[in-house]
C-alpha cells in the first residue's frame, strides 16, 4: 500500500480509495483498531481534496463515525455523525429520509453517553423525516419508532413508549412479518413495557393474537 501511495501520491482519491477497501478488510474482521486510523486518513484526504460537502466526505464520515461506535468511543462519535448530517444536509436536503440512518446511529451515540434528551430530540427527527419522506410502512420508520419507544422505555417514560412501539410492531409485522427478528424485538419489548404499566388483560390480548399468526 505504501508503494502505491508514492506511486499515485499520497493525498490521491484513488489512493484514499485503496485505503478504504483495507479498512473494509479489516472491518469486516472486526479488527476496528486497524481501522480506525486507515478511514482517519480516507478522511483527511478527501477533505482536502474534495472539501467537507463532497459526498465522498460525507461516507466517510459515516465510516468513521461508525468504527467509533463499534468500540463504544461514543463521545468521539458525535461530532463526526454531526459533521456528516451537514454534508448529508447540504446535498440531499435536511428533511430527506436519507439523513435517517445517520441521525439514528447518532441517537445511539448520545444514548450511551446518557444524554437522553439529545437521543430524544434527534430521534424525533429522524421520524419526521422519515414521515415526510417514505411509505406509512417502511420497515425504516418502524425501526426509529422502536428506537424511539425503546428510549422512552429505558427513561421510564411508559406512557409515552407505549403508543411508539405499538406502532412500531404494526409496522414490522406487515412488512418483515412476526418471526422476523426486529418483529419479535418489537413485540418482546412491547409486552415487556405492557406488563410495567399493569396492562395484563393487553399482554393476554397481544399474546393471543401473535401465537394465533405464527
Amino acid at each position: 500500500m505504501s508503494i502505491y501511495g508514492k506511486t499515485v501520491g499520497g493525498e490521491h482519491p484513488d489512493y484514499a480509495n485503496a485505503l478504504e477497501g483495507l479498512a473494509l478488510f479489516y472491518s469486516a474482521r472486526h479488527q476496528y483498531d486497524l481501522a480506525e486510523p486507515l478511514l482517519a486518513r480516507i478522511l483527511e484526504i478527501r477533505e482536502k481534496v474534495f472539501g467537507p460537502d463532497h459526498h465522498d466526505v460525507g461516507v466517510s464520515l459515516d465510516a468513521l463515525g461508525l468504527i467509533k461506535f463499534y468500540q463504544h468511543h461514543c463521545a468521539e462519535a458525535v461530532p463526526l455523525y454531526l459533521r456528516a448530517l451537514i454534508t448529508w444536509g447540504k446535498i440531499y436536503g435536511e428533511e430527506n429520509p436519507w439523513l435517517s440512518a445517520d441521525l439514528s446511529n447518532l441517537a445511539k451515540c448520545y444514548e450511551y453517553i446518557e444524554d437522553f434528551a439529545a437521543a430524544e430530540f434527534t430521534l424525533r427527527r429522524a421520524i419526521r423525516n422519515d414521515e415526510k419522506g417514505l411509505p406509512p410502512d417502511s420497515p425504516d420508520l418502524g425501526s426509529d419508532l422502536h428506537n424511539l419507544g425503546s428510549l422512552y422505555f429505558t427513561m421510564r417514560h411508559y406512557q409515552e413508549a407505549a403508543p411508539l412501539l405499538r406502532r412500531a410492531l404494526d409496522i414490522r409485522t406487515k412488512a418483515l412479518g412476526l418471526n422476523d427478528r426486529d418483529t419479535i424485538q418489537t413485540l418482546e419489548t412491547y409486552a415487556n413495557l405492557l406488563y410495567f404499566l399493569h396492562r395484563d388483560a393487553d399482554i393476554e390480548m397481544l399474546r393471543r393474537k401473535n401465537w394465533n399468526r405464527r
